[in-house]
């Protein structure tokens, strides 16, 4: 992450608020997918400390930001991953909770679901149609 994510200055207060969103969410993107990488969890507390700052600090501007709190964002881009390999690939379920940094085929269907409104594998089906 550190040699090519950007870091704490990038949240300054002179930037535009959509610039900072969008700088933001590509550290979001650029930390979740370092994790996909190195088949490590996705854990809000690691990010604030790559960053060197405080979780609470980093989940306050992620809500100021992009309007939910760090946890759910870091779980959206997580979704975002599952959500295109199960397009993408003929992976099974546990393979892209592994993947995706579920851990689990019950975490990955539980958050899925919760974001999504529908089931990985009814997901999968609709986007084959």
């Amino acid at each position: 992450m550190e040699e090519h994510g950007p870091d704490a200055r990038h949240f300054s207060v002179s930037e535009s608020r959509e610039r900072k969103a969008a700088t933001f969410h590509r550290v979001l993107s650029l930390y979740v997918r370092d994790c996909w990488d190195a088949r490590t969890p996705v854990r809000a507390s690691e990010l604030a400390q790559l960053l060197d700052l405080s979780l609470p600090y980093l989940s306050q501007r992620c809500r100021e930001l992009v309007g939910v709190n760090l946890s759910r964002a870091l779980k959206r881009q997580q979704v975002r991953y599952a959500a295109k390999l199960l397009r993408e690939t003929g992976l099974n379920n546990a393979e892209i909770a592994e993947a995706a940094g579920f851990g689990t085929e019950k975490t990955l269907f539980r958050v899925f679901g919760m974001l999504c409104g529908t089931t990985p594998q009814a997901y999968r089906r609709h986007m084959k149609k």
